[in-house]
């Protein structure tokens, strides 16, 4: 585990007669660096630490009356500037003079989903 993690996210609803209805919003995710995972019994604080990383989401919704159900269309984007970054790491084996990493795990790529929503 990171020693630091956070998370913003805000949204915004309009309020005006033209765009009621409209929602957008974006959040900023960051992982602080962590130690990778060491199967080779070593000590402790002698690896290298995965780098920390963050990524910037966003999301735009509309909420309207569909005869008189209450529907919301909504897109969230995620990792928008599609930056690559390693979640975890292995090291199974020491060499002279560093280390092999047996696996390096790396985060989702940028995603686009989309959703409706309807309330009875």
């Amino acid at each position: 585990m990171p020693r630091n993690r956070a998370r913003l996210f805000t949204a915004y609803d309009f309020q005006e007669p033209s765009l009621k209805g409209l929602k957008i919003g974006g959040g900023y995710t960051y992982h602080g660096s962590q130690p990778v995972f060491d199967q080779t019994g070593g000590i402790p604080g002698a690896l290298p630490l995965a780098p920390g990383w963050g990524t910037v989401d966003l999301l735009c919704a509309y909420t309207f009356d569909l005869d008189g159900v209450k529907t919301t269309a909504q897109i969230n984007a995620s990792n928008i500037f599609h930056h690559n970054y390693i979640t975890n790491a292995v090291v199974p084996s020491r060499t002279s003079p560093g280390y092999t990493f047996g696996s390096v795990n790396y985060g989702a790529a940028p995603e686009i989903r989309g959703s409706l929503r309807f309330e009875f």
